[in-house]
């Protein structure tokens, strides 16, 4: 499972959806995430998740995130269990080369345009060398 594993809190895509449904419509979310407004209404009203409900969820987050920006900047919780999802077919040796290879290049890619390294780029950086 994606976020349980990366650290991403459910408890923090629950609520971004709350807040999303609020702004639009249960219907409207419901279709975005791809799943039904019953079984939306049941995610928001905290009943245990299947791990393909966690996947959608997880995976209309990233979009949410990508597309809303003012949600919520990319902490190292996010940007890891994007990196999850983006590698998830992988065996875990070739998925760590992977992992390190992005992070050292979105490092590198910050510092040529001038900009600071974000912060979650540090973090999976030293979760990647303790081989988290």
């Amino acid at each position: 499972m994606y976020a349980r594993r990366q650290g991403l809190a459910i408890s923090r895509v629950r609520e971004t959806v709350a807040r999303w449904v609020e702004q639009t419509s249960l219907r409207q979310a419901a279709r975005e995430t791809g799943m039904s407004p019953t079984g939306l209404r049941k995610v928001l009203d905290g009943t245990r998740l299947h791990a393909s409900t966690e996947r959608k969820l997880v995976s209309w987050y990233m979009r949410h995130v990508a597309q809303q920006g003012g949600w919520g900047a990319v902490d190292p919780e996010t940007a890891s269990s994007a990196l999850e999802l983006l590698t998830a077919g992988m065996p875990p040796t070739k998925r760590k080369a992977v992992v390190e290879a992005f992070l050292a290049m979105a490092e590198e890619g910050y510092r040529g345009a001038n900009l600071p390294v974000p912060g979650w780029v540090e973090s999976l950086r030293e979760d990647a060398e303790r081989g988290g």
